[in-house]
């Protein structure tokens, strides 16, 4: 079920050179498989996921919500949102999150392509 009362602000953005349904499938799979993260809603149909993000050293914790969207028959746009009804925005700290959950996305894609 997706998150109640939420308010999404895109904060980060990336692009794939895959198809959207292999894009979603990407990100699912890394999302499911990255440390202190939780997987609470998908939808395939909307390309939607929402996730949250455990509090760490490097990290303050936030929900998220990755949506995709095909720009073409083989490129794919991911943009992340956060939670802004959660707490204010923070970036620089939360930087890394998304850097980690671009870096998974990609290495999934690459193990799903050979």
């Amino acid at each position: 079920m997706a998150m109640p009362d939420s308010e999404w602000e895109k904060i980060f953005s990336f692009s794939l050179s895959c198809p959207v349904g292999c894009a979603y499938m990407a990100c699912v799979d890394a999302l499911a498989g990255m440390p202190n993260m939780s997987v609470r809603y998908t939808d395939e149909a909307t390309r939607t996921i929402e996730a949250s993000i455990s509090v760490t050293l490097w990290s303050r914790g936030e929900d998220i919500r990755v949506s995709l969207t095909p720009e073409g028959d083989s490129e794919t746009r991911i943009d992340v949102s956060t939670d802004t009804r959660q707490q204010p925005l923070a970036p620089a700290k939360d930087r890394r999150n998304y850097d980690d959950l671009e870096c998974a996305v990609r290495y999934q894609l690459n193990r799903m392509t050979r």
